[in-house]
Order: structure tokens, then C-alpha cells, then sequence
């Protein structure tokens, strides 16, 4: 069975670096990582990740600005 996946956008390294060791540690999930709510879009359409944990105060691209663009892939991404 393969690993699922969690794409976790967030404009900040650090708190990028403390969610994916925080989910490694719980889980067995493959962590993707994306700096920006563009990359984030553009990362779920290519990896089509199982979840997505998104940062909703980016200071680029406030976060509730690309929540409202995935919604028009969410048949492609299967979770929105």
C-alpha cells in the first residue's frame, strides 16, 4: 500500500520544519512542502496529495486566497 501524502504550505521555514518532523514522528506520511499558495496549487495538481495543511496568514498570497482556487480542481484532488 502506498504512503499518503500531506503538502503543507506555509510561507514560514520553520514552522515548515517543525509540521513535516511533527507528522513524521506520528505518522508514516510522505510530507511535500510548498513556500507559497502558488507553488502549494501548482504542487497539489502535480502530486495530488492525500491532505493539505495550509497556512491561512501567508503574508504573499494571503492562505484563504488559494483555498478559494483549489476549489475548482478539488475533482482532481479528491478531498476539498
Amino acid at each position: 500500500m502506498p504512503k499518503k501524502r500531506i503538502l503543507i504550505v506555509d510561507d514560514e521555514e520553520s514552522i515548515q520544519t517543525v509540521v513535516q518532523f511533527g507528522i513524521q514522528m506520528m505518522v508514516d506520511w510522505e510530507v511535500l512542502v510548498a513556500s507559497s499558495g502558488m507553488q502549494g496549487i501548482k504542487t497539489a495538481c502535480d502530486q495530488k496529495p492525500d491532505a493539505i495543511l495550509l497556512d491561512v496568514m501567508m503574508l504573499i498570497w494571503m492562505g484563504l486566497l488559494p483555498l478559494k482556487l483549489f476549489k475548482p480542481i478539488r475533482k482532481l484532488l479528491k478531498f476539498l
